[in-house]
């Protein structure tokens, strides 16, 4: 009996961590923007910066986790993401030319997450 309920909670700890390690892989989508992103950044609305941040999608990942975040700012060679609280939708005037920043709303980029846990959902996953 004490041997069933090891293999129990051993197979419940492994899915467990099988769907942790999996939740943090996403499968990015870049979205069609409909203004200039490159070598432009929103100045003035910065609530959080980020440094060694090296792909933009690190910085949309901390923009999606952050209500305040109504844009982003990266910038690749000093590897810095700057979260705004605004968008260049109702700013349209801070909206500056930057040489090595790229400027995105918060939506530019989207996640689905990629797990396996589909195929663990019979057990709990």
């Amino acid at each position: 009996m004490f041997s069933r309920r090891l293999q129990t909670i051993t197979t419940v700890f492994v899915v467990a961590v099988l769907c942790w390690v999996h939740a943090a892989e996403y499968q990015w989508t870049r979205h069609t923007i409909d203004y200039q992103s490159h070598a432009r950044r929103l100045d003035g609305h910065v609530v959080i910066t980020y440094e060694n941040v090296f792909i933009v999608t690190q910085c949309a990942r901390r923009c999606q986790l952050l209500r305040a975040c109504a844009s982003y700012n990266f910038q690749s060679v000093l590897h810095r993401c700057e979260i705004n609280s605004a968008s260049h939708v109702t700013n349209p005037d801070d909206v500056i030319d930057s040489d090595h920043w790229q400027y995105y709303q918060r939506d530019a980029y989207t996640t689905d997450p990629v797990t396996d846990c589909v195929y663990l959902a019979d057990l709990g996953c």
